[in-house]
């Protein structure tokens, strides 16, 4: 029993994380938010990277970094944990973590 306490213990820790991601506009643009339905044809991707299994952000992980070079006027965003997140997390044990930002929008008219 103890055995199995200790195995849940340690599940639990070695697979929580504490990924932060910041989702703002900049600070000139009023930028109102999609439904996740609504089509957007423009479409940015990101890959924030993190050491110790989240726990120290390495990339700038601010929507409002991001989108500087963009006017858009309605967007939706998302974080994703894809196969090449897996992939770089597994290969090094977590000390290296990603995690996919993928922000959608229409430009301002």
């Amino acid at each position: 029993m103890k055995r199995a306490v200790l195995l849940v213990l340690a599940l639990i820790l070695f697979l929580t994380s504490c990924y932060t991601v910041k989702f703002v506009a900049p600070p000139d643009q009023n930028i109102q938010l999609l439904k996740e339905t609504d089509i957007a044809p423009i479409k940015i991707q990101k890959r924030a990277v993190y050491l110790l299994y989240g726990l120290i952000p390495i990339s700038n992980t601010s929507t409002e970094e991001i989108l500087k070079g963009y006017e858009l006027q309605g967007l939706k965003a998302k974080t994703e944990f894809d196969i090449i997140d897996w992939l770089v997390s597994t290969l090094t044990s977590g000390l290296v973590v990603t995690k996919s930002i993928v922000i959608e929008g229409n430009p301002k008219k």
